[in-house]
C-alpha cells in the first residue's frame, strides 16, 4: 500500500492483498450490521450491499471533498468472478431443472423478455440523449442480466470499436443494478410474503424429494484439507477448460464468449455427468 499525491489530492494506492483484505472486512461489516440492525435483517438486505454501499459513500465523500482518493488493484477480480460462476455451474443439476417444470420454463421466458426490453430501453434512451447506442447496450442486458461478469467481459470488445469508457459505464450500471436490486427486492419480497400470508405447504411436500436430495447434497461430510483441495482442483480444472473453450469458440465463430460462461458450462457438464456416474473424486485421490 502506497500513498502519493495526484493532482493535489492524496491518493491511496492499494495493492491486491490489501484490496482483498478490505473487501473481506467490508463484507464482514455488512454481516455484523445486519445482525445488529433489525431493519436490515427484517427486509432481507444482503450483507455485501450493506457494507459495499457504506464504503462507496465514504469513498465518494472523501473524493468529492478532495480529501483522499483510492486506487485499488483488481487483479483478483477476474479469477474470483470466474470461480464464482464455476461454482454456480457445479450446482446446476438437471434434476433440479426437471423439478422446476413449467414454472421454471415460464420464469426463463420472462427473463428472456426482460433482457430484450433492457436492450431496447438502453438503445432508445442512448439515441435520445445523443450518445452511442453501444453504450445503451452496455447498460442494458450486458450489465443488468450479465452483471459485473458480463460488463467486464464485453467492455473491452466495445472499447475496441472506438467507444471509450464502455467498461466503466457497464461496471457502474451493474453496480447500480446490484445495489438497487438488493435494496428494493428484499423489502418488496417481504411485503408480498406478509401481505399474502405465504407459508411453506409442508403437507404437500412430505412425500417429495427435498432440495438437498435432488441436488445430491443431503449427505453431510466433515470438511477436511483433502476434501477442500479436491473441490478446489475441480473448480480450477473447470475454469481452465472453460477458458480454452471460450477462446476456441471466439476464434471459430467470431463471437465473444466471456471466460466465465465457458467455465460455467463446463462445470454444468461435469456436475451432471458426475450425477449419472455417481463418481466420487474424494475417494480417488
Amino acid at each position: 500500500m502506497k500513498t502519493l499525491f495526484s493532482n493535489g489530492i492524496l491518493t491511496l494506492d492499494i495493492d491486491m492483498i490489501s484490496t482483498l483484505t478490505m473487501a473481506i472486512l467490508i463484507l464482514l461489516l455488512g454481516y455484523g450490521l445486519r445482525k445488529k440492525i433489525k431493519f436490515l435483517e427484517k427486509f432481507c438486505i444482503p450483507a455485501p450491499v450493506i457494507g459495499g454501499v457504506l464504503f462507496a459513500i465514504l469513498a465518494l465523500i472523501l473524493k468529492q471533498n478532495n480529501i483522499m482518493s483510492m486506487k485499488m488493484d483488481t487483479t483478483f477480480q477476474s479469477p474470483f468472478m470466474i470461480a464464482f460462476f464455476t461454482t454456480v455451474g457445479l450446482g446446476a443439476s438437471f434434476g433440479l431443472v426437471k423439478k422446476g417444470r413449467l414454472p421454471l420454463i415460464f420464469y426463463w421466458l420472462l427473463c428472456g423478455i426482460l433482457s430484450i426490453m433492457q436492450n431496447v430501453i438502453g438503445v432508445v434512451f442512448a439515441k435520445l440523449t445523443g450518445i452511442s447506442p453501444l453504450l445503451g447496450l452496455m447498460v442494458g442486458a450486458v450489465s443488468m442480466e450479465g452483471g459485473h461478469g458480463g460488463a467486464a467481459a464485453f467492455g473491452p470488445t466495445v472499447e475496441s470499436l472506438g467507444i471509450e469508457g464502455a467498461t466503466t459505464v457497464a461496471i457502474a450500471a451493474a453496480t447500480f443494478g446490484l445495489i438497487s436490486g438488493g435494496i428494493i427486492g428484499g423489502p418488496i419480497a417481504k411485503y408480498l410474503i406478509d401481505k399474502n400470508n405465504l407459508k411453506p405447504n409442508v403437507s404437500s411436500n412430505q412425500n417429495s424429494e427435498t432440495f438437498d436430495e435432488i441436488a445430491g447434497t443431503s449427505e453431510q461430510k466433515q470438511i477436511t484439507t483433502h476434501i477442500l483441495m479436491t473441490h478446489l482442483a475441480i473448480i480450477t480444472v473447470c475454469m481452465s477448460i472453460g477458458a480454452l473453450a471460450s477462446g476456441w469458440f471466439a476464434k471459430t465463430t467470431g463471437l465473444v464468449l466471456p471466460g466465465y460462461v465457458g467455465a460455467m458450462f463446463v462445470a454444468v457438464l461435469f456436475r451432471n455427468i458426475n450425477d449419472i456416474s455417481n463418481f466420487d473424486l474424494t475417494n480417488v485421490f
